[in-house]
């Protein structure tokens, strides 16, 4: 097993709907060690598929605080719709795996 990888929208939609009462889950991507660079950690592909959060609060990746590791979360507090966000890879989180 090993962290989601997310290569649709069917399959954001999908992840999406298991977080609903979650704060927040982890998947298997990370921009480590080339910042900026993101890439599936597992294999060890680039994202040719992405839903970064985009509100008036939040544009992610931002990378505040050297975040390197990729969580799938409310970036928007009003907003129910969950959306990919960079984080801390020693944040705690619950995670979402595959085969």
């Amino acid at each position: 097993m090993r962290l989601a990888t997310i290569s649709n929208t069917d399959e954001d939609q999908f992840v999406q709907s298991l977080t609903m009462r979650s704060s927040g889950v982890w998947l298997g991507g990370s921009d480590m060690p080339n910042e900026g660079s993101w890439h599936w950690n597992q294999p060890n592909l680039p994202l040719a598929f992405t839903n970064w959060g985009r509100s008036a609060l939040f544009m992610q990746p931002d990378n505040v605080f050297n975040q390197d590791c990729l969580t799938y979360w409310r970036c928007d507090p009003w907003e129910t719709n969950y959306q990919w966000a960079d984080a801390s890879c020693g944040s705690s989180y619950y995670f979402i795996c595959e085969r």
